[in-house]
């Protein structure tokens, strides 16, 4: 059996000629070969063959041995001048020779001292000078030299310099070479390259080479959740009314939802956006009037930041669509799919800002903002759509402001200049013009104290009364306690807005998850300037991609304690504090607030509130969690008190890596000095939610 197969040796031997033949005859190319392939030159690549001596540059590493000699073996690196410093010998030039011939020269200088030296020199960590290194740059990549090698690659290169940026426009790179003292520029594709492993895109480098990696406008890291969700809700005081006209029903709402996260080279952006769909149904039905049926909201939160112009020209836009109660009087159900009382409330702003720099001595700013807040009306239950009635009230604020700021050359000493000018124009047409100037300086006394200061002067004209008009300078003076990354605290006193008034904050980050937080201000203002400030503060938190709060850190609630949403002015004073913690697994919460509001063209809807909140939740298991929350708010408007005592819980369960459910029941009483205002309200609510 085995001499057959020998004997068949030559004729398999001749049939495998043959195919070869055959194949290079019609261009077909073997399975072993394409397995082999190298990766293909470019037409200006050096042959893969050629191999030039390397030469010892500045900042090499020698380990130069002296065989018979421990004391003369050495490990030296090459000096900036080119040189090293041997024993016995003195310096001696070492760059641009190869390691052979160096030996040669410190062996031949040896021979002085020593009998039949034998020397040889190895780089250890070879460096190379410029026309030995292939070097990567890019506003995409940091500076990088490489070491050319026999045979090294397009891929290589990036592999040693780390892989790509994820901001880098790959195939828009390209190679400068010099072939016979000509500049050539060679397009290569390294997203295709790195990405998709498209071997075709990899070529030859030569040493010299600069391999430039630009940076790409929308190129970088992309985040998209799609979600859904479906809830069922029951309540049994749809209105909200007291305990005689309680009407119970059923909502079932189906949610699909977005969730965008973008941080690329020129873009920055977050957008979290839902569009609720609710079909209520009476379970109690008691003649009232309640509307059942379809319909249909828009929940949006989101903010970006584009660099049109590298570090100089950019453009920021923020827009928030909610459903808020009117005023803190208005009572809203427990459960978050129960419109009742609710009107949508859209705010939103585009800034274009230029940026300049004088040195290291000043930076200045010149913007333009355009901010508005929608609102559609007085009608219950509103919706989105109703922005197009005629109920719809409007506010459209112009902004233009120019600011000079100091630079680095003075890294105690700061200060600033800013003017602004804007005009606000409502339905109503109460329209507010305002123009304000102010120097402000920040002094440091020690380590952690500063003194700050500010003076200036603002004028204020309202187009349909003189009540809050205003003509008058501007001060402010306080301290600035920080002692520490951890501890931040500001108070200052002075005047703004023609009345006296004090100022802080409080930020102090307990440990790695407990932060205390605590500020208080007094303003006159609109709803629009509130919004948009409000919106203003808006930040995504840099671990999780949750839009947050920066002060207490929290979620962003753009319906958190709104006041009364109206387009005349009021002089608001606003207190907010807590406690936020993660021990052991327990996600705690502690906040509160007080907020009056006073307004004099109708001093009969002046408003007192006094909020208190506090949460708790944990993971109970890895696939089921728990929370539990509460809160007390009193309000005092029009002579009238009401309390409102809140708590819920919720339980969920992971049913799936990427679905889960929930159930949640919450519980709402409201006490008044007004006997028809008085309700309570049990709500359940259980849902399931996918995400894609």
């Amino acid at each position: 059996m085995r001499g057959g197969q020998t004997g068949l040796a030559p004729v398999r031997a001749a049939l495998g000629a043959m195919v070869l033949m055959l194949g290079a005859a019609f261009g077909v190319t073997s399975a072993s070969t394409v397995a082999l392939a190298q990766p293909v030159p470019d037409p200006l690549s050096p042959s893969p063959r050629i191999d030039p001596l390397y030469l010892i540059a500045p900042g090499d590493l020698l380990e130069i041995v002296v065989i018979g000699h421990s004391d003369l073996s050495l490990s030296l690196p090459v000096r900036p001048d080119g040189r090293i410093a041997f024993p016995l010998i003195g310096d001696v030039t070492a760059t641009h020779k190869t390691a052979r011939q160096l030996a040669d020269e410190l062996q031949e200088a040896l021979d002085e001292f020593i009998i039949a030296p034998s020397v040889t020199v190895i780089v250890r960590g070879p460096v190379g000078t410029f026309d030995q290194q292939i070097r990567l740059v890019g506003t995409a990549a940091p500076p990088t030299a490489v070491l050319y090698r026999q045979g090294i690659t397009l891929l290589d290169v990036i592999t040693e310099a780390g892989g790509l940026s994820p901001f880098a426009a790959g195939n828009r790179g390209y190679i400068i070479r010099h072939v016979d003292g000509v500049e050539r520029q060679i397009p290569v594709r390294l997203r295709d390259l790195v990405d998709r492993g498209d071997m075709s895109a990899d070529v030859f480098m030569a040493p010299g080479d600069v391999l430039v990696v630009p940076e790409g406008f929308f190129t970088g890291r992309w985040s998209i959740d799609r979600t859904a969700s479906l809830n069922l809700t029951f309540t049994d005081n749809i209105e909200l009314t007291q305990s005689s006209l309680k009407e119970s029903a059923l909502v079932v709402s189906l949610i699909p939802g977005l969730r965008i996260r973008n941080d690329s080279a020129r873009i920055r952006s977050a957008l979290d956006v839902a569009i609720p769909l609710r079909q209520r149904t009476l379970l109690r039905d008691r003649d009232l009037g309640t509307e059942e049926g379809f319909d249909a909201d828009l929940a949006l939160t989101g903010l970006s930041t584009a660099e049109i112009w590298q570090d100089r020209f950019f453009i920021d836009a923020r827009a928030s669509v909610s459903q808020q109660a009117r005023d803190s009087r208005t009572a809203r159900s427990i459960a978050g799919d129960v419109q009742t009382n609710l009107e949508t409330v859209a705010t939103g702003s585009i800034t274009p800002r230029l940026v300049n720099r004088f040195g290291g001595f000043a930076e200045s700013v010149l913007s333009y903002s355009l901010r508005g807040l929608a609102r559609t009306g007085t009608g219950e239950d509103a919706g989105f759509a109703d922005f197009f009635g005629d109920d719809a009230e409007t506010s459209v604020i112009h902004r233009a402001s120019y600011a000079l700021t100091s630079g680095r050359r003075f890294p105690n000493f700061r200060w600033g200049l800013l003017t602004s000018a804007s005009r606000e124009i409502n339905s109503d047409d109460d329209n507010i013009s305002r123009a304000d100037v102010s120097a402000n300086v920040e002094y440091p006394i020690t380590r952690s104290v500063a003194a700050l200061g500010s003076v200036g002067f603002q004028w204020r004209d309202e187009e349909t009364t003189d009540v809050n008009d205003i003509s008058a300078p501007t001060w402010r003076f306080g301290l600035r306690y920080r002692p520490s990354p951890n501890l931040d605290a500001t108070l200052t006193y002075g005047q703004r807005d023609d009345f006296r008034s004090f100022a802080g904050t409080l930020g102090y980050q307990i440990a790695p998850r407990t932060r205390l937080f605590a500020s208080y201000e007094e303003r006159l203002e609109t709803s629009a300037e509130r919004f948009a400030r409000d919106l203003d503060t808006l930040t995504v938190d840099p671990i999780t991609g949750i839009l947050t709060d920066p002060l207490t850190g929290l979620p962003f609630d753009p319906r958190t304690d709104p006041g009364e949403i109206r387009q005349d002015s009021r002089t608001v004073r606003l207190f907010r504090g807590g406690m936020t913690g993660d021990w052991a697994n327990n996600r705690v919460s502690l906040t509160g607030s007080y907020r009056t509001e006073d307004r004099e063209l109708r001093p009969e809807a002046a408003e007192d509130v006094i909020t208190i909140g506090a949460g708790w939740g944990r993971a109970l298991t890895r696939n089921t969690d728990a929370s539990v929350t509460t809160s007390f708010q009193r309000s005092t408007i029009d002579d009238r008190d009401d309390d409102t005592y809140r708590v819920s819980g919720r339980l969920g369960y992971r049913v799936f890596r990427d679905i889960s459910a929930f159930a949640s029941y919450g519980f709402q009483t409201r006490k008044s000095d007004v006997a028809s205002r008085e309700f309570t309200e049990n709500a359940v609510t259980v849902g399931v939610s996918a995400r894609f």
